[in-house]
């Protein structure tokens, strides 16, 4: 009697910085870096969310993409942010 064992490859959710892209959303993937900021595409590309992020406190320092179509009086102000210098 033969035995056969599947292996089910798994991906690793990448870190970046100390960023899970992922604890933003399940369809959040890493996109870049600048400074200490992480840039997470959610999809913007289909009206979801972009969001820039502080890489030492994991705040959104700054909503751009999709996210931006509605009313906001705190974010969406400036995409990219300032601190997104890097060439």
């Amino acid at each position: 009697m033969g035995y056969f064992i599947f292996i089910k490859k798994v991906n690793p959710i990448p870190v970046i910085g100390g960023i899970n892209p992922k604890a933003y959303g399940l369809e959040c993937e890493y996109a870049g870096s600048c400074n200490n900021l992480v840039a997470i595409n959610c999809k913007a590309e289909v009206d979801g969310p972009f969001y820039y992020v502080d890489v030492k406190t994991g705040e959104i320092v700054e909503y751009c993409g999709g996210s931006c179509m509605g009313d906001s009086d705190i974010y969406c102000q400036n995409c990219p942010p300032k601190e997104w210098n890097c060439k």
